[in-house]
């Protein structure tokens, strides 16, 4: 029988995904296949993100969410800072053995009336914008929560803005162990590299 491979997760998400680590959903999609070592840390400011790795620099992965970046009340954000915030951290989970995923909101305020985007929704589109862009310079991982969501029918499976039900929850642990196999995370094999365009 193979042992479970080690998986040294850094934890810095918001109540949007906090129960694919804490309530285990991501060990269970991954099937047994990794032990997480989790470190669980309350989500930064975004212009202090650069710094989560200074106390694990061992950690295979980094996951950050929008609601731990937004806030649990989302507020608006400067782009460039977000953008400025994410390459200062890839410069630094490029000098150790680190990905980095961070997972966008679904767009869907569920409490909105009519077919005007909502101030909400309109954060969350420039967020999921600005990590999409960050994706292409600076090369960190986007886990695409708000495609995930849509493909099920997000009006049903969004409860709040950036708040999921148990059934989304599950679909979005179930790409993210996707993503993590794919990295190679579980393998004895080299891992793919985070490069961007800068």
């Amino acid at each position: 029988m193979v042992q479970p491979t080690e998986l040294r997760v850094r934890s810095a998400v918001g109540a949007d995904l906090a129960p694919l680590i804490e309530g285990g959903m991501l060990a269970d999609a991954l099937s047994g296949d990794a032990n997480l070592a989790v470190t669980s840390v309350v989500p930064p400011e975004i212009g202090a993100v650069a710094g989560l790795l200074d106390d694990q620099p061992d950690a295979d992965l980094l996951l950050l969410s929008a609601g731990g970046l937004l806030g649990a009340v989302v507020r608006d954000v400067d782009v460039d800072e977000v953008r400025a915030a994410l390459a200062a951290l890839m410069d630094r989970a490029r000098q150790r053995p680190t990905i980095v995923i961070v997972a966008n909101g679904s767009t869907i305020d569920p409490g909105a009336p009519g077919s005007d985007a909502t101030d909400v929704e309109l954060v969350i589109h420039r967020f999921d914008a600005a990590l999409l862009r960050a994706s292409q310079t600076d090369g960190l991982s986007v886990l695409d929560v708000d495609r995930t969501l849509a493909v099920l029918g997000a009006a049903g499976h969004v409860v709040a803005p950036l708040r999921y039900d148990e059934v989304g929850l599950r679909a979005i642990a179930d790409e993210l162990a996707f993503v993590v196999r794919d990295y190679g995370l579980l393998d004895e094999r080299p891992l793919l590299v985070q490069q961007g365009r800068r």
